[in-house]
């Protein structure tokens, strides 16, 4: 859709723009919307009424030329990258659009403009994206021609609630239109207040012979199934050890992958976070299934996973630190804390450079390249039977990581360190559990809910040591060091013993696992 009603997702709002790779890339934006396929012949109704005025923004002819790898690779991760014009001068631009994710009835997608001409795309976008193309050559894959119908959706003040867009569009080949639909499609301009108003606007739309909403993107209906969205295959009680260990490799690689081009991008800190999951939830994933695997094959991934995961740490943890302490400045009234979030951003920023540059590496690329191999190809021992249902396998490997959070239970000795490896087992034991829920079922399920319990309430323990060590280690700056000295006291860890509350964490966590002891 336009750019009408979008708003701002960066950290610090507004439409800055900034330059990357040579290319003058514009701040990310958000747009909540849904789709309907609709016939040659449905007839727009009107949204007004009810307080809302529904206001016609006039017509336009939108030309946009896809690119893509050759065997469509972004579209395939639900990314589309598109160079578009319009007649009325309005676009003249290239649009990455990030996979969405899906928040009923909404999909909601992220996107980046770029200036650049439209013979090729432009090195920042490029660069961004490399992790999913691999470095290969993008080629235009398809060119829509859109004739659109814009509305505008307001409430009596005039402040614009939905835009809806009526498209007609055309798919052309060689100068020929091989291909014709039209698509209603409203977006949500004002989140705080248009949910009402959406919801309505669906009812009307589906009352005069819409149907559901369909989140299919144009480029998927011009192309078909060769674009579609690929999702992991979903596991079960049947499922084989070779479809265990696929699934295993291929969703760590998807969370990775989903979230590799806004890392690249500097677009938020969630990224960061989600990519840092993907690589431990892989690395415990692939650690409980190593009796199932060549020893030399998953151990060099999982070191690889490790150095990656290490990477995304060093901007992760700081963006911990700076919520941690903007939240504690929140509750030390007249103490000007700015000096010393910009440190922390200064220090944020190097370590988001060093990262990006380490991504844009030849063993980054080989550390993907080698999670694909072994989501097609899993590295399987000789002696594993790949056929074999997995069910029996998965209660051995379950328990096998439950026993090694007993140990580190067991050797905790009241010490933060000893607490920390707890709580590091307790996360390995909820990854595998979760993996494994849909061939063992609730019993799973209950032992990664106790186990995340243990896993949350020692971490939050141990972002307080990891705040009070920053302060700590500025205590003498001489421009941040008395605010430092300051918040020092609100970041004091709990004292070198169990958590509050563990015996009857530890309870639970037990009688979960007794199944699988």
């Amino acid at each position: 859709m336009g750019t009408s009603g979008i708003h701002s997702s960066n950290a610090g709002g507004g439409n800055a723009v900034r330059r990357a790779g040579g290319s003058r890339v514009s701040a990310a934006t958000t747009e909540e919307e849904l789709k309907f396929r609709v016939r040659d012949t449905f007839a727009v109704p009107s949204l007004g009424g009810r307080g809302l005025r529904q206001i016609f923004d006039g017509v336009r002819t939108l030309d946009a030329t896809y690119w893509d790898t050759p065997d469509l690779r972004l579209a395939r991760r639900g990314h589309t990258l598109r160079y578009r014009t319009s007649d009325d001068g309005s676009e003249n631009k290239w649009t990455l659009k990030l996979g969405g994710r899906r928040e009923s009835p909404l999909l909601v997608r992220r996107e980046v403009d770029s200036e650049g001409e439209p013979v090729s795309p432009p090195r920042a976008l490029t660069d961004a994206l490399v992790g999913i193309t691999g470095g290969r050559e993008l080629v235009a894959v398809a060119q829509l021609r859109s004739h659109q119908d814009r509305y505008r959706i307001e409430d009596e003040l005039g402040h614009r609630i939905l835009t809806m867009e009526d498209d007609r569009v055309q798919v052309i080949d060689r100068g020929r239109v091989v291909g014709s639909f039209r698509e209603v499609e409203i977006e949500l301009a004002d989140p705080r207040s248009g949910r009402e108003a959406l919801d309505r606007a669906i009812r009307l739309l589906q009352d005069a012979g819409a149907g559901k909403p369909d989140p299919t993107s144009k480029l998927e209906r011009a192309l078909g199934p060769l674009a579609q969205h690929e999702s992991a295959p979903a596991l079960d009680r049947n499922s084989t050890i070779e479809q265990l260990v696929r699934v295993t490799v291929r969703q760590g690689l998807d969370q990775l992958l989903q979230h590799d081009p806004a890392v690249r991008l500097g677009l938020g800190h969630e990224d960061v976070h989600q990519a840092r999951v993907a690589t431990r939830r892989l690395r415990a994933n692939l650690r409980a299934l190593r009796p199932l695997l060549a020893r030399r094959t998953v151990d060099a991934l999982r070191s690889e996973i490790a150095w990656a995961g290490c990477l995304l740490g060093e901007v992760r943890d700081l963006d911990v630190l700076r919520i941690s302490f903007e939240e504690a400045l929140n509750c030390e009234p007249g103490l000007e804390g700015g000096a010393l979030l910009a440190t922390i951003d200064v220090e944020r920023a190097a370590a988001h450079r060093n990262l990006v540059d380490v991504m844009s590496t030849a063993r980054w690329q080989s550390m993907l390249s080698a999670l694909d191999t072994a989501s097609v190809l899993p590295p399987l021992t000789q002696t594993t039977a790949p056929t074999t249902e997995a069910r029996g396998a998965t209660r051995r490997l379950l328990r096998k990581s439950w026993r090694r959070l007993q140990r580190r239970v067991d050797a905790a000795h009241t010490t933060n360190a000893g607490w920390h490896e707890v709580r590091k087992a307790a996360k390995s034991t909820r990854y595998v559990a979760e993996l494994l829920e849909p061939i063992l079922g609730a019993k799973a399920r209950r032992l990664a809910h106790s186990t995340q319990r243990i896993q949350t309430k020692i971490g939050k323990d141990q972002d307080r040591i990891v705040a009070r060590k920053w302060l700590k280690d500025h205590a003498r700056d001489e421009q941040i060091g008395y605010i430092a000295r300051r918040l020092e006291h609100r970041f004091v860890a709990a004292p070198d013993n169990q958590p509050r509350h563990w015996p009857r964490m530890w309870k639970l966590a037990r009688r979960a696992a007794k199944p699988f002891v």
